[in-house]
């Protein structure tokens, strides 16, 4: 992609700098967290939380980009989701 890229290079501006080093600081936090998670829990029971990512997606996706995704979108989120709350509810101790 970056020999794609070079067509489209737009210098950056002076701002950009504050929302890359936030990007990564939130991140590179989220990612710390969940590397705490997994030492204290087992993934089985922390992934049915992760999917919550889903809806953070659409919801933010529709507040900042007017976007809302189709019917088979939401149909694949709830199955993704109906599955991991299964899995959570009829786990194996």
């Amino acid at each position: 992609m970056g020999i794609i890229g070079y067509n489209f290079w737009q210098p950056l501006m002076e701002q950009s700098i504050l929302f890359f080093i936030a990007i990564g600081f939130f991140f590179s936090l989220g990612l710390y967290f969940q590397i705490i998670a997994l030492s204290m829990a087992r993934a089985g029971i922390i992934q049915p939380f992760h999917y919550t990512l889903i809806f953070w997606a659409i919801i933010l996706g529709y507040i900042f980009y007017d976007d809302f995704p189709d019917n088979f979108t939401i149909l694949g989120a709830l199955v993704i989701t109906i599955s991991g709350i299964y899995v959570l509810v009829n786990r194996q101790s």
